[in-house]
């Protein structure tokens, strides 16, 4: 992430790739919870820009289970300026219930890819439909967030990091935009459509 000009303060728990277990991720929140009450602490104490949140895969299994809990509900935009959501690991049903209980952040970002792989087959092996690859209904479309459409990218499951952007610049904007706390001006980068009904920002390559 160093490419996009940010210091980084990575959490990370126990993922040895063993399969999609969202109770790994959930027995780490607790401890989410505690640096979100120390980044609070911190804040209230120095002078510095809020920072970016970005959840990726079934990190964002933290976030919606903090989110279902009330823990993230707070005064709107009082921690962080932009929540991104990528490539999230999670239920897309109901998904809109913890979306529209977050508080904490001023703007939210969701990225939807139909080409996650990775997502694919967590879809088929667990049945549920992950919300990074798919907004089909009941419980899509939050009116809290920015849905990002970056199918037509033609990238597979870490596309956050320039990296995995296939050299599509338009994407690499969108996320320099976003983790450096910017509201992200759409213009020249994206068109609007929608998904199952859902309006989304469209990302083309």
């Amino acid at each position: 992430l160093a490419d996009y000009g940010v210091a980084v303060l990575g959490f990370t728990w126990d993922a040895d790739d063993g399969g999609y277990d969202e109770n790994r991720p959930i027995a780490s929140c607790d401890d989410f919870a505690r640096l979100l009450t120390a980044l609070r602490d911190f804040l209230a104490t120095h002078v510095v820009a809020k920072p970016v949140l970005m959840a990726h895969s079934m990190g964002n299994i933290i976030v919606a289970e903090l989110a279902k809990d009330g823990l993230l509900g707070a005064n709107r935009g009082d921690l962080v300026s932009n929540l991104v959501l990528t490539s999230a690991a999670v239920k897309t049903r109901r998904h809109a219930r913890w979306l529209d209980r977050i508080g904490i952040a001023e703007r939210i970002y969701v990225t939807i890819n139909s080409h996650d792989a990775v997502l694919g087959f967590a879809g088929v092996a667990f049945k549920p439909n992950m919300l990074g690859r798919d907004l089909t209904p009941p419980g899509a479309n939050s009116q809290r967030v920015a849905y990002v459409d970056v199918s037509g990218c033609d990238v597979n499951h870490r596309y956050f990091v320039p990296q995995g952007q296939k050299g599509h610049a338009k994407l690499k904007a969108f996320y320099r935009q976003a983790v450096l706390g910017n509201a992200v001006d759409f213009a020249g980068l994206a068109v609007a459509g929608t998904i199952d009904g859902v309006p989304v920002q469209r990302i083309v390559a």
